[in-house]
């Protein structure tokens, strides 16, 4: 009897030793998991907070940029800053009526350029017009080349001065899908052969052809009535349209 109780006691004593080492282990593995998702939990924060931190940094950096006030100047300016390519100087146009430029040349690198004087800068000064935005600027210069007079009937004087200018615009690679553009230079080669369609379109396409401006719209068969309503004389609403294009440009 002695025996068997020795041998249970011993039996529960392993047991109970067991049972509680048991215990131990599976509380230490538990908790360990717990402090490993508890630092995954304080790693993430720490990622999210530098992220939020990046962002509200980024945000806050547009916002103040927002707030820059635009660059404006009537006239035209020439980038002469020696940090530029060996002989390149770029012209920029920063009307405030033509573009809200979000940048500024730095004063010391500006050389004011008289409006008049684009051909000259362009031809002995070798400069350039700033890219993006030369097909805009071109296009007011070819527009400022017109004058129109009359009151019912609409004339347009210097046509051949301002397709000379367009077809500059549209020698430039950035220009020759500007849809906008050739349509402008195709209504004033109508204008200029105002009772001849076919002698307008074949200059059209001519020039097309020279400059290598991709396939565009107009064909023979469509050109005709498109001339018509270009040279139409009374109640042609391309002529309006076009002289209130005039008059704003000379208001620049």
């Amino acid at each position: 009897m002695d025996k068997a109780r020795k041998k249970i006691s011993r039996r529960a004593f392993v047991g109970w030793f067991i049972s509680i080492g048991g215990s131990v282990i599976l509380t230490s593995v538990f908790g360990l998991f717990y402090k490993i998702e508890e630092l995954g939990q304080w790693l993430i924060r720490i990622v999210r907070g530098k992220v939020r931190h990046e962002f509200h940094t980024a945000r806050d950096a547009r916002k103040s940029f927002r707030a820059i006030r635009p660059w404006e100047n009537p006239q035209m300016v020439i980038n002469v800053s020696p940090n530029l390519d060996e002989g390149i100087r770029i012209i920029h146009w920063p009307h405030s009526k033509l573009f809200k430029c979000r940048y500024q040349v730095a004063e010391k690198n500006q050389q004011l350029l008289e409006i008049e004087d684009w051909r000259k800068a362009l031809e002995e000064d070798k400069a350039c017009f700033e890219k993006g935005k030369s097909g805009a600027i071109l296009e007011q210069l070819a527009l400022r080349e017109l004058m129109v007079s009359g009151d019912d009937q609409l004339e347009f004087a210097g046509l051949d001065k301002g397709i000379e200018v367009l077809r500059r615009a549209l020698s430039l690679k950035e220009n020759k899908r500007s849809r906008r553009l050739v349509e402008l230079i195709g209504r004033l080669i109508s204008l200029t052969n105002e009772k001849n369609s076919d002698k307008a379109f074949q200059e059209f396409e001519d020039l097309r052809s020279t400059l290598k401006i991709p396939p565009v719209w107009v064909t023979k068969s469509n050109y005709t009535p498109w001339h018509t309503k270009t040279v139409e004389r009374k109640h042609s609403r391309f002529r309006k349209k076009l002289q209130a294009r005039i008059l704003k440009v000379k208001e620049l």
